[in-house]
Parts: C-alpha cells; sequence; structure tokens
C-alpha cells in the first residue's frame, strides 16, 4: 500500500475468524475488454496458464490472513501462501484480512498493524512483484465507544 492510502479498517464480524477483520482485498484478472475502466496501459497482461499466488512476507503480532479456498485456514506466518488463479481465466478472489485482539503480542493501542505480501507466478514467466504493504486499523465496535462516552460523561459530572 503506497503513500498516501487509508489504512483498511477492521470491524468485529459474525463469521469463524477470530478477533476483528476486513472485508478483504479482491485480487484480479481482467481479460475480458483491454477498454475495461480498469486496464491501464502500464499493466502486463498475465500469460495464459502462469499460476499466481500471493505471498505473504510480514505480519504484525495478532494480523492475519484467510485462504478464500478454505475459511478455517488462517496465514499468519512468513512464505505462507494464497493460489489466487490462472492467467487467462479471469479470476477474482478475495483474501480477508484480520487481526486477533487476543493473540500474544497484539497492542491494541498501535494505531496501524501491517501485513506484506508480494504476488508470484509459480510457472516463471513473470517475475515476483514488489513487495506491498496493508495498512489496517481496529474499528472499535459500537458498544465499545457507547461505553467509553458514557464513562467521559460521568468522570465530567464529578467535577463539577
Amino acid at each position: 500500500m503506497g503513500q498516501g492510502h487509508e489504512p483498511r479498517p477492521l470491524r468485529p464480524r459474525l463469521t469463524n475468524v477470530p478477533g476483528l477483520a476486513d472485508d478483504g482485498l479482491s485480487f484480479e484478472e481482467i481479460v475480458s475488454d483491454p477498454h475495461e475502466p480498469h486496464a491501464a496501459p502500464h499493466r502486463t497482461p498475465i500469460t495464459l496458464g502462469s499460476k499466481v499466488q500471493v505471498v505473504f512476507t510480514s505480519f504484525d503480532p495478532g494480523v492475519y490472513a484467510v485462504n478464500p479456498l478454505d475459511m478455517s485456514t488462517i496465514l499468519n506466518t512468513p512464505g505462507e501462501s494464497v493460489a489466487l488463479g490462472t492467467g487467462g481465466s479471469d479470476f477474482d478472489k478475495t483474501v480477508i484480512f484480520g487481526a486477533d485482539t487476543a493473540a500474544p503480542g497484539f497492542d491494541p493501542q498501535m494505531h496501524q498493524h501491517h501485513l506484506s505480501f508480494y504476488l508470484r507466478d509459480t510457472t516463471g514467466v513473470h517475475s515476483d512483484s514488489q513487495v506491498y504493504t496493508l495498512a489496517l486499523h481496529v474499528v472499535p465496535a459500537p458498544g465499545v465507544i457507547a461505553t467509553a462516552g458514557l464513562g467521559l460523561l460521568a468522570a465530567a459530572r464529578r467535577r463539577r
């Protein structure tokens, strides 16, 4: 994630993933129309048959990714990867990112939590991409905000 991008929000989820999660980041290959709004002249098409995967290089404590093909597989170790698709198949995969707030070393006071990854073609036709860093931030549950607000209100009343 380059400079100037806002961190992706992590919110409580009703799925089987621990802690907080983001709706996901989509990785897609657009092969249907070169005039598609997402198409850009600087993008190189993925060679037909190339096998593309995302390879994770680092995770802050508690931060993880979920394999979109197996929602029970939590990825949080550098070197782990997820298959995204085969060149020419017009793939579109969404990887869910999250933070387990109960994990050892997770610091809820940190404003941002990070993970890094790059894209790899396992057939070796294309070179590895640059390393991208995804910044995540925790959005408290509405009940937490309300409780904090009530606490501040009570403290202000005591001072009067």
